[in-house]
């Protein structure tokens, strides 16, 4: 190239690959284009690259600094100059040479502004200082700049130019010399050394003759086209002198010592043996040394010393396989050394044995390669085996930069014989007229284009100078995609340039004004346009239409018309009957099915997305936002943010086999990102994927279910239908269970292996036989009536493994990523681990108890039809069916003459219940206050004469009587009138095949209740729910047994308050003597007993069941009761647990299975006092329901089986919940409005309760559900959970069994990584907690809330909470009244529970009566604070009467200072007593004289107070009560900061801390101005006059080693008695504002001993020193608070962590034990558990019942935004780091890490099987993971798939996590979860 002519223009186009970025290095001068802010080219640049820069940050291209030398733009370098400073000066910039088009470039360098370059070209120096934009000025700074100076030095004086200064190398222009000399200087410039010398005359003759003899002699022994001086140089060549190892040396050097000299003569033998393949070796020597190498070494050995005979060995055996397999003799036969076999060894024995559709295609490949070039090395042609290998590695080379094996196949020498005997002329000639046939069928085939049209410029010419060199002054091209070469407007043809000339003949101007003018055009167009309701979308439409238009330019109208509606025909056929009605506009021809409905969530696009392109039979289409794969689409792209990587681009794609891949692939259209077509392509050549295939549709699922399942089918049967229907369905799911047997792998090397995915067994003989009588190949069959029978007896032998692959399926899906398949995880061993062996033979035993029960069928139905087979089961939430009633229906379920409302409500219920049931004034709400009422609800009955039937048994009855108008409850002057209705009860058998419905009589009291509040106390928020049982543990060699007891009658029999029977009148008149009354006259019935359907009647009962268990002696503290703590039993046998429920009493006894024989069939104690109870009140049983010591009882629709210790929704149930959703599955067109669909999805949520984590897989169901439209279809995802659920029905048990874990997990994340850690052993502060819970009384351990309610006014740091707390009492509530927001602030970040109200004024008897409702078990409430606060504290006794709760015992407390006579008699009066005076002082570091006010409680006295009586205060005439504090002070270092002291006097107290304000001037009369001196008055000048001048006194002030200053704000407030994080939350304070919450706050030590009457009885603290032991409290909280802080991770959580004392009353208090046993033996007396496992036992027992978070706050106020729960204290234990690792993807939220950490700990825990069927103690600190983790499922959708990975764990392992909250300073993992991104730092 000239060195005037310049390089042509790089552009990036689309993406560049790495020959753009060739040339960029030091030193290096380019001319680039500059681009403003909205991306439009702003002249041109010239720069000159420094180095290399950081890209840590980018996302493509290169980096580098350098500097610009000159800019073309004044502009442009007006905000360079303002950027980077003068160009003049040379400043360095960051240039990011991009990848793609700047307008598109998002990487985010790790500069703040950088210079985009995406078009420049490489400059010498001359060429740059030569360019023609540039001024004179810039012309001369380029000059002078050392890059351009040492580049022209170089160019004039030979010398190249330093650190790439000489540019790209475009060399000189020289004289070209021409004949030999050029020859030469050619051959020399190539490397092959000078050319001979010419020979001349005879001598040349002679040479010439002699070497054409040679050749001719040689032609025979060398191939035809070789190259002969390439093979001699070859054969010239000596191998290479065998490097020994270091075992060869030491055997030479002993074999030297021991033959010496003879070594010699046998080297040579052996030297000469080794250059040639040994003849003289017999057969048997031969196979013999086959053997011969013990090792690897030895291999080694022979290899290097005997080049050849391993492979000469190899060869002959291989020729041996070959004849044999031929039919022909052994190698004896042949005397070839190295026979040249290995190509028909391949061919007729490996293939034969491997057939290729099992081998992986690139392996295939590899073993033709290599087989080839052996035989070619055998056959004496190294060199085209060498043309061979060099190909091949050029074809990895190619692929490897593609990314795909399309272009790179094409290179190698050896082809692919799938041919066969077609050649491929002939074969592109076929397919060229297929092409052509559908050419003209279908219209030209346009593909897609590229979705960026502001910079296509198809009608554009480009410049004539683009891209060859020239310095024009045009500019830079613009950065477009390269056109060119090919069809269709790509090139220079005739079509591309229809219109890029300056005029258009009149031909085709007509032409285009006849096709516009014509309506069909117009309609097609709009149509199409319709189809999308984007503007984006409809832009790339109009350019598309036209360019069509321009195309087809040369066609008649008529065929244009044809073309358009044919092209855009796709957008119906695409989307399908099940798409989008818009589309189906495209073209008026195609009909509309009238069912078609709408899709969940779709608004736009149909179910399958744009097609790409078809390659071979197999369509190609573009994945889009909400792809559900539902068209049976399997994604196999590279990843995007849409979809993870495909396991078809993972590293072990190619492990593969052609079969398992053409599972998943095989009929599907395979999707892909945009722009990755090729991968597609590649997948399909790859793995011969055949497009063609019949698959699955959904419509094929539901026809099997249709003819396979109706009626009455075996659980076995439907489990083979439901499996097959799993592997073959469309959408994700169907995908993953496909996937996964492609990625089991026979010889799994991966470490450690993961315990999900677990490979699914083998179908058995009877199931494949099965299979294919049940299916073809294209669906299921149609069987007859002996077929049918064949199938089920088929069934019963291989149920139990079909349903444990079907639930292995679905487990693996769920572990695998769900709806967003995760490659990465989905290789898994094919033989299972023993870890994998213990979870299947697990799941395989449940599974059993699912197939085997007796009566193991299912009905396929609806649920009502399947319901009523169930009897009483308590089933859930349900949509039920009202029907009207009849004598005949109600009569077997309504209690007989007399019988009703026999027991007097009143008189059952709890005593606080009693005036409730009463008097319904109480609970009726004022009619002002009432929303919408109906006052009439209508009765449903068969006729007026069944009414009237019905009316007359039941006033016999006792359950009706006339309506007396007076008492009829009225609403705003107008009577209310309620109706009644029938529900199904069951079915009884009348004889010869007739069957009768019973009704259950419901009275519809939805008007009354209407009118009614609920009770304060809910006593049925407090049932024996039976998912609870769940928590009655077992232990080895234990059974549980159960009994149960159900009121006849419930409800009906029981008689509320004659004033209630007002409101319980129906709306519709019966005749006179339906009341035998002898009145005729006609009147409405009033129901006089206890009505099912009325609002607080289930609370009633509740009360009054539970009362009469009481009566027959069964203890509160051993019942199970939802959200309260499990009860603490002794962990012996027997131990009994009781549950009520409503009408139900349900009891179970742990018993040693040695004992059985002495408890089963037999009833308990408990059950017959309770019997005796019942008659007593002429209560009636119900027999059929009674259980009497049974292993296996059901209650409540739960079930429970003592010998196997599970819990779980009755089997039967689950069976018909089976059957009712295969019927709904069945149906065509389902609704999100379905009431079917909804009744069912509450039956499997009401079993799920049983296995809490599989509540995660209703996510999609719930969101249909919520649509609620009856016109949109429920989607694929809703029916794979419903599939998935189906299949995972065997598994939803609790176990009982599970064994506590020992070790107590915590795990935590941060944005850089994540954090796991785990207990060691018991800290000694987890020892005394152990005995603390052991020794339990009355609930003060374990939780239990003191009844005790705190209001603070004017509350300010909470100096009163904090009191309460160094107490140890823990109030059920806690309300805030401040009108400061930072006081408000403070409370609610140290006590999340709190109430707080803003103004003091809004507190009115409203308010009270709501806190009264709220607290109901708070018999207590302490009211105090800073005086005045008002007359609130007459309210608060005023509040519990009418709300029928006890009075509170009202506790007041405030504080004030020193006061004259006339405000304290006033304030005295006002409270009714007088105060007692404290001077701080006594028992402070710090003086605080206040008056206190102490109403309601009296103080304690003991060694450390005295009160002292009649004591005149200052000038005060009343004498007033001194409080002498009399303890030992605390030492000053406790309060003062490191390395401080006071400044003078120790012993002397601080002065009273004052609020400071700051002044600019001093204030009048300071106080205590005269006694101070000169430096005392400067100091207090120095501080802006905060404070009064004495409180600079040297007496007040702490000396450093700065000097001396005054107390800071977190001295004082220590001294006061709070801790150190007092004031930590995330607002930051001033010295100022925290000095004024300190001016107004109590202290907090002094205030704490005032109330110890809250905590401790007086007795306890005789000749105790209180105050001493609140400081040791005191002190164990703070040393906590500075351990978090401060120390290091091994002193905050290893063996030398403290934890805190937990208050005064745990270091008075402590229940009596026997002298003769500890705690810990009472409670567990043969040492059952660890102590370890002891503790998690304890702290376990507070679980939720909705969920498994531990809670610790029973009792306690929670409000819907805020997560207060108690934390688990860590110091409990020691604990050690298990995981500690940085995020691979860290930009995610921080929840969503949170709840990986959890999933990375859960994979860690169960690679080992002990760690398995476990309960483990998990701490985590973020609120929302407890939550989700807790009720196992979420509505935040970055959640739902590693929640579903931990569910899939849990399940699978049949493990359960107990999460306990943990405060995020107290969380060991915290440290862990930093230490990745720290080792980092510190090691740079």
């Amino acid at each position: 190239m000239s060195g005037d002519r310049l390089a042509p223009w790089r552009k990036t186009g689309r993406k560049a690959d790495g020959r753009h970025f060739e040339g960029l290095e030091e030193g290096c001068l380019f001319e680039f284009a500059a681009y403003d802010n909205r991306h439009q080219q702003q002249g041109r640049g010239l720069g000159c690259i420094g180095g290399r820069a950081i890209e840590t940050h980018i996302d493509g291209g290169q980096v580098y600094t350098g500097q610009v030398l000159a800019l073309e733009d004044g502009y442009y370098e007006y905000w360079f100059d303002e950027t980077f400073g003068k160009i003049e000066e040379l400043p360095q910039v960051i240039f990011h040479f991009c990848d793609v088009p700047e307008n598109r470039c998002q990487s985010p360098t790790a500069y703040r502004d950088a210079i985009h370059v995406d078009v420049f070209r490489l400059l010498m120096a001359k060429q740059a200082e030569r360019l023609h934009w540039l001024s004179d000025g810039c012309r001369e700074r380029v000059r002078k700049h050392p890059a351009v100076v040492s580049g022209l030095a170089a160019a004039e004086g030979g010398v190249p130019p330093p650190g790439g200064a000489g540019q790209p190398a475009v060399p000189e222009a020289q004289d070209v010399q021409v004949g030999i000399p050029g020859v030469e200087g050619l051959a020399r410039a190539l490397g092959t050394g000078a050319a001979p010398a010419k020979a001349t005359g005879a001598e040349a003759k002679s040479s010439s003759e002699s070497e054409h003899e040679k050749k001719r002699a040689r032609k025979k022994d060398r191939p035809k086209h070789g190259d002969h001086e390439h093979r001699e140089a070859l054969e010239k060549r000596e191998p290479a002198e065998p490097r020994l190892s270091a075992l060869d040396l030491a055997i030479k050097d002993k074999k030297e010592k021991k033959d010496g000299g003879k070594k010699k003569s046998k080297k040579r033998d052996s030297s000469s043996s080794r250059r040639s393949p040994s003849t003289s070796s017999s057969s048997g020597e031969l196979f013999h040394s086959a053997a011969l190498p013990r090792g690897l070494e030895r291999l080694r050995r022979v290899h290097q010393k005997k080049p050849g005979r391993l492979a000469s060995l190899t060869l002959q055996r291989m020729r041996e396989l070959v004849q044999q397999a031929q039919g022909r003799g052994t190698a004896e036969m042949e005397e070839d050394q190295l026979p040249a076999t290995a190509t028909g060894y391949l061919s007729n024995v490996f293939l034969v044995t491997h057939p290729p559709a099992t081998v992986n295609l690139r392996t295939l490949k590899e073993l033709r390669t290599v087989a080839a070039v052996i035989d070619l090395l055998c056959h004496n042609d190294p060199l085209r085996g060498l043309d061979i290998l060099t190909q091949r590695f050029k074809a990895l080379e190619l692929a490897h930069k593609q990314q795909s094996w399309t272009q790179a196949t094409q290179l190698e020498l050896i082809m692919n014989d799938d041919l066969g005997a077609v050649f491929r002329p002939e074969l592109r000639a076929a397919q060229s007229e297929v092409k052509e046939d559908m050419k003209i069928q279908r219209g030209p085939y346009r593909p897609a284009r590229p979705n960026n049209w502001q910079t296509q410029t198809w009608a554009a010419e480009a410049p004539a100078n683009e891209g060859k060199g020239d310095d024009t002054k045009e500019g830079p091209p613009l950065n477009s995609p390269a056109k060119g070469g090919g069809k269709k407007g790509k090139g220079k043809g005739k079509k591309g340039r229809a219109l890029a000339g300056p005029e258009i003949d009149e031909a085709t101007r007509a032409h285009y004004e006849q096709l516009c003018r014509d309506v069909r055009l117009h309609r097609l167009y709009a149509a199409v346009l319709a189809s999308y309701a984007k503007i984006e979308d409809r832009e790339t439409i109009y350019k598309d239409f036209s360019m069509l238009l321009v195309e087809w330019r040369e066609h008649p109208v008529e065929t244009t018309l044809k073309l358009v509606e044919a092209y855009y025909h796709p957008l119906v056929t695409e989307g399908g009957l099940a798409g989008d009605r818009s589309f189906s506009r495209v073209t008026p021809s195609r009909q509309v099915d009238p069912r078609l409905g709408k899709m969940a969530g779709r608004k736009q696009r149909a179910m399958e997305g744009k097609l790409l392109g078809v390659v071979g039979s197999t369509q190609v289409r573009e994945l889009f936002t909400g792809w559900d794969a539902s068209d049976g689409g399997v994604y196999v792209g590279a990843g995007s943010e849409l979809f993870p990587t495909s396991i078809f681009q993972e590293n072990f794609a190619d492990n593969i086999s052609v079969q398992d891949a053409g599972r998943v692939l095989d009929g599907r259209p395979l999707y892909v990102d945009s722009g990755q077509f090729a991968s597609a392509a590649d997948v399909v050549d790859k793995f011969s994927v055949d497009g063609k295939k019949h698959t699955w549709t959904w419509e094929t699922c539901q026809e099997a279910l249709r003819g396979l399942m109706h009626g009455k089918v075996s659980v076995s049967l439907a489990g083979v239908v439901l499996k097959t229907i799993v592997r073959n369905c469309p959408g994700h799911l169907g995908n993953i269970v496909r996937m996964l047997p492609g990625c089991a792998r026979r010889h799994f090397r991966q470490s450690p292996v993961e315990v999900m995915p677990i490979a699914t067994p083998e179908d058995s003989q009877a199931e494949v036989r099965l299979k294919k009588l049940l299916f073809d190949d294209k669906g299921p069959r149609q069987l007859t009536g002996a077929e049918r029978a064949q199938a089920n007896e088929l069934a019963m032998g291989c149920g139990t493994e079909v349903w444990l692959g079907l639930a292995l399926d679905v487990l693996n899906a769920m572990f695998c990523g769900g709806s967003r398949p995760l490659g990465k995880l989905m290789p898994h061993p094919k033989v299972w681990t023993p870890e994998q062996e213990h979870i299947v033979s697990q799941l395989r035993s449940e599974i059993e108890l699912w197939t085997s029960a007796e009566g193991a069928e299912i009905e396929l139905a609806p649920w009502e039809s399947v319901s009523q087979g169930l009897g009483d089961f308590y089933t859930g939430f349900e949509v039920t069916k009202a029907y009207k009633l009849s004598w005949k229906a109600i009569e077997p379920h309504v209690p007989g003459p007399g019988e009703a409302g026999r027991v007097t409500l009143a008189e059952t219920v709890a005593p606080e219940l009693r005036d409730y049931v009463l008097d319904p004034e109480l609970l009726r709400i004022p009619d002002d206050e009432l929303g919408e009422i109906k006052h009439s609800a209508p009765v449903l009955v068969e006729s007026n004469a069944e009414y009237d039937l019905i009316v007359e048994n039941l006033v016999k009855a006792g359950m009706f009587e006339r309506e007396v108008e007076a008492e009829t409850l009225k609403v705003l002057d107008k009577p209310v009138y309620n109706g009644m209705f029938g529900v199904h009860k069951s079915w009884i058998d009348q004889g010869q095949g007739e069957w009768m419905r019973t009704l259950r009589l419901i009275i519809n009291l939805i008007p009354s209740n209407l009118t009614q509040r609920r009770m304060p106390q809910q006593p049925s928020k407090h049932m024996g729910y039976a998912p609870l049982w769940g928590s009655m543990a077992l232990l080895d060699g234990e059974v549980i047994l159960s009994y149960g007891e159900d009121v006849r009658h419930c409800f009906h029999i029981f008689a509320p308050g004659e004033k209630w029977r007002g409101y319980f009148v129906l709306s519709k008149k019966a005749s006179g003597k339906s009341f035998g009354d002898g009145v005729n006259t006609p009147a409405r019935p009033r129901v006089r007993s206890a009505p099912m359907g009325w609002a607080n009647m289930v609370d009633f009962v509740q009360s009054s069941l539970e009362r009469m268990g009481s009566l027959a002696g069964i203890p509160a503290t051993r019942c199970v009761r939802m959200g309260e703590p499990s009860p603490l039993l002794e962990l012996s046998t027997p131990r009994h647990y009781h549950s009520f429920y409503v009408d139900n009493y349900d009891g179970f006894t742990v018993v040693a299975s040695t004992d059985l024989g002495l408890y089963e069939g037999k009833p308990s104690d408990a059950q017959l006092r309770l019997r005796e109870v019942f008659q007593t009140w002429s209560i009636g049983r119900d027999e059929k329901k009674a259980a009497e010591g049974t292993l296996s009882w059901t209650s409540l629709g739960a079930e429970q089986l003592g010998p196997e210790g599970l819990v779980g929704s009755s089997r039967k149930f689950r069976r018909a919940v089976l059957g009712s959703c295969l019927h709904l599955l069945k149906m065509p067109y389902l609704k999100t409005s379905d009431q079917e669909l909804l009744s069912l999805v509450g039956k499997l949520m009401h079993a799920v309760q049983y296995c809490q984590p599989l509540a995660c897989v209703f996510d999609e169901l719930y969101r249909n559900l919520q649509i609620n439209d009856p016109e949109i279809e429920v989607d694929i995802g809703a029916m794979e959970e419903l599939l998935m659920l189906c299949g995972l029905l065997p598994l939803m048990w609790t176990s009982q069994r599970s064994v506590l874990n020992a070790t107590a997990y915590a795990t935590d994340a941060s944005p850089d990584g994540g954090g796991a850690c785990q207990t060691t052993s018991l800290s000694p502060r987890g020892r005394a907690k152990l005995h603390l819970m052991c020794s339990e009384a009355q609930g003060q351990e374990g939780g239990a809330c003191d009844s005790v309610l705190l209001i603070e006014m004017f509350g300010g740091m909470g100096g009163l909470r904090r009191a309460v707390e160094l107490l140890g009492v823990l109030p059920q509530g806690i309300i805030l009244v401040d009108s400061d927001p930072l006081c408000i602030k403070l409370a609610k970040r140290h006590c999340a529970y709190v109430i707080t109200v803003d103004n003091i004024n809004k507190v009115d008897k409203a308010m009270i009566r709501s806190w009264r409702a709220q607290f109901p078990r708070a018999n207590m409430v302490l009211v105090g604070g800073g005086w005045p606060c008002g007359q609130k504290q007459h309210e608060l006794k005023k509040v519990s009467r009418p709300l029928r709760l006890p009075d509170w015992k009202v506790v007041e407390f405030y504080e004030n200072v020193v006061m004259d006579e006339a405000d304290l008699t006033t304030q005295s009066q006002k409270i009714g007593k007088l105060p007692v005076l404290n001077e701080a002082a006594d028992v402070l570091r710090c003086r605080r004289p206040r008056l206190y006010w102490l109403k309601g409680l009296e103080m304690i006295l003991g060694s450390d107070l005295e009160l002292l009586e009649n004591q005149t205060v200052g000038e005060l005439q009343t004498k007033l009560t001194v409080a002498k504090i009399s303890s030992s002070k605390p030492p000053m270092e406790w309060f003062l900061r490191k390395d401080c002291k006071k400044f003078r006097d120790e012993g002397r107290p601080f002065f009273t801390f004052a609020r400071p304000v700051p002044r600019a001037e001093a204030p009048r009369d300071p106080a205590g101005y005269e006694r101070c001196d000169a430096k005392t008055l400067g100091r207090w000048r120095g501080d802006s006059y905060r404070l009064a001048p004495y409180q600079y006194s040297e007496d007040n002030l702490v000396m450093t080693g700065h000097g001396p200053r005054r107390l800071l704000s977190d001295e004082q407030w220590r001294m006061l008695g709070y801790n150190s994080d007092a004031l930590d939350f995330k607002q930051k304070l001033s010295e100022d504002q925290r000095g004024q919450l300190i001016g107004n706050t109590f202290p907090v030590l002094v205030v704490a001993r005032l109330l110890a009457a809250l905590a401790v009885p007086a007795n306890v603290c005789e000749g105790q020193d209180l105050s001493a032991l609140l400081w040791q409290v005191w002190k164990s909280n703070e040393d906590k608070v500075q351990q978090l802080k401060e120390a290091s991770w091994s002193q905050r959580f290893g063996p030398a962590a403290t934890g805190v004392v937990g208050g005064l009353r745990h270091l008075l208090v402590q229940v009596p034990v026997g002298p003769s046993q500890s705690p810990r033996s009472l409670l567990d007396p043969s040492d059952a558990l660890t102590d370890e496992q002891l503790l998690v036992y304890l702290i376990t027992r507070n679980v939720s019942h909705r969920g498994t978070d531990v809670n610790l706050d029973h009792g306690m106020p929670f409000s819907s935004s805020d997560f207060c729960r108690r934390s688990v204290d860590p110091s409990h234990w020691q604990w050690k780091v298990t995981l500690s690792y940085k995020w691979k993807q860290p930009h995610a939220h921080i929840t969503q890490l949170e709840t990986v950490a959890v999933l990375d700990l859960l994979r860690k825990m169960m690679r080992s099987k002990d760690n398995q069927k476990r309960k483990t103690l998990l701490l985590v600190d973020n609120a929302s993971v407890v939550g989700i983790l807790a009720k196992g499922r979420t509505t935040a959708t970055s959640l739902r798939q590693p929640l579903r990975r931990i569910a899939a764990i849990l399940v699978a392992t049949s493990s359960r996590l107990v999460v306990a909250w943990i405060k995020s300073e107290w969380n060991p993992a915290d440290g862990p979860s930093r230490w990745v991104v720290r080792r980092a730092k510190t090691d740079a």
